[in-house]
């Protein structure tokens, strides 16, 4: 595995696995462990590794021979493509999390079955027939996509049948099974992110299919746990989609089966380190310094000076400061310096424009990302404002009042927004406690305050260096 993956897509086979990268925690320790089962969801945000998580614990499962793991091409089972509703459709799956409860028990169970060699002799509906028939469907999701082509009449027919006749099978199931399933979020992302295309080019859209489709799995998951514990479901599940569960009565039970990826600074930057250890000694600017202090030796430097201040701070957390405390957001950054040659990086102003230039762009990302719930956001690029021009995007100002040209800005209320610059270009995030006058608030005079305060206000409870240039 080289340094710096920024996606764990790229992670292909157990080979290309290394554990030195998986940062370790209490509760990332309790999933991976073997011998307990009674965590079996991963939940958390984006960039905060949920995909790299669940293929651990696949390749764990898969080294200690423990049970048959699915699918079998892949290390997880992962939709592609594109799924077009029609309105009646739509409405049904839209309603709540039910019809997809019924849609993944009956992909989970044909798969199962038909892995373990028992679907013979089912006397179910002539479509259900079909789907165990076909031999090209090997997986839960191969199952689960063409399940999305019945009407609403052909599915419950064919949940009347999975309850009948597939379930007491799968009851009787005595071998160990473990099934991996992710990016089920990514398969219905246009549903909340495309809320302005016409419905000629997405098909009809509803937020409600992104959030039901993966709250339908967790419960799913939960349930087979209980009706036989050699069949084990682990999944990943966006944090956002999780925390619609709270409101049921079943939130504790499905809490205590969840693990929530959160890392604390100081193991953001173990995770920095580990990468670097991954560097090859020649694209250090102080080999000498690699065992003593990485980080050192990777940017030639420990401390890096305020650019209006002149005050000194510690290297990673000027690092840290440009992110929103994820993992993948290290990468994208790590990324960037390690694309400079080692002499450059002994010069303190590259060293900058490169970490600025990874914080546009993670902060660009992030602007995307929280579109579809934040509708006053603007941005000049999709407005097609040229630059220079006058456009509300282009007016968007930072909390001093100064101009943010070319800005990107996600709005809240009457709040003033906070700027990343790089260049000519800037991201301008806006955040409650900066038109309160919270102590948290954005400035030279704060030496200590949160990256990126919209999104940890929403995503993160503590609050590291992050504001300063």
């Amino acid at each position: 595995m080289r340094a710096w993956t920024v996606d764990a897509d790229d992670i292909r086979v157990a080979e290309d696995f290394d554990d030195a990268l998986l940062h370790h925690t209490p509760e990332i320790d309790s999933f991976l462990n073997l011998d307990r089962d009674d965590k079996f969801i991963v939940i958390g945000t984006k960039g905060f590794g949920k995909t790299l998580l669940l293929k651990a614990k696949r390749i764990l499962y898969q080294r200690d021979g423990r049970a048959a793991c699915l699918p079998t091409g892949n290390l997880l089972d992962k939709p592609i493509g594109d799924k077009i509703f029609g309105k009646e459709a739509l409405t049904f799956f839209a309603a709540s999390s039910l019809p997809w409860s019924k849609l993944w028990l009956t992909a989970i169970a044909a798969t199962t079955l038909k892995h373990l060699g028992r679907a013979d002799g089912l006397r179910v509906t002539a479509k259900l027939t079909g789907l165990m028939a076909d031999e090209r469907l090997h997986g839960v999701i191969d199952h689960f996509v063409r399940l999305l082509d019945f009407t609403p009449s052909e599915l419950q027919r064919a949940a009347a049948d999975t309850d009948g006749h597939l379930l007491p099978r799968l009851r009787a199931v005595n071998s160990p099974v473990a099934i991996f399933i992710d990016g089920v979020d990514e398969y219905f992302n246009k549903h909340i992110e495309s809320r302005t295309s016409l419905p000629s080019v997405t098909g009809p859209l509803s937020p409600s299919v992104w959030y039901f489709a993966q709250l339908g799995l967790v419960e799913v998951a939960y349930q087979l746990r209980r009706i036989n514990h050699h069949l084990k479901v682990f999944a990943a599940v966006r944090k956002e989609a999780y925390a619609r569960l709270q409101t049921t009565v079943m939130s504790q039970q499905y809490r205590g089966s969840a693990v929530d990826i959160v890392y604390p600074v100081e193991s953001l930057r173990e995770i920095f380190v580990n990468n670097i250890r991954l560097e090859k000694s020649d694209r250090m600017v102080w080999p000498e310094r690699l065992r003593a202090d990485p980080i050192e030796a990777f940017l030639g430097r420990t401390k890096i000076s305020h650019v209006y201040t002149g005050e000194e701070e510690d290297a990673f957390d000027y690092v840290c400061r440009h992110t929103l405390l994820r993992p993948r957001d290290l990468m994208t950054i790590g990324e960037r310096l390690a694309a400079l040659r080692p002499e450059e990086r002994r010069h303190e102003h590259r060293v900058k424009e490169a970490v600025n230039l990874g914080a546009t762009e993670i902060a660009r990302e992030y602007l995307t990302e929280i579109a579809p719930t934040s509708p006053t956001w603007t941005s000049s690029a999709s407005s097609g404002a040229s630059p220079g021009t006058s456009s509300p995007a282009t007016r968007s100002r930072s909390s001093s009042g100064a101009t943010a040209p070319r800005a990107l800005s996600s709005t809240s209320g009457t709040s003033s927004a906070r700027s990343i610059e790089s260049g000519s270009s800037a991201i301008s995030i806006t955040t409650g406690s900066e038109a309160t006058g919270s102590s948290d608030s954005c400035g030279p005079a704060r030496a200590r305050s949160s990256p990126m305060a919209c999104y940890r206000a929403r995503h993160v409870t503590s609050c590291t260096p992050c504001c300063r240039t």
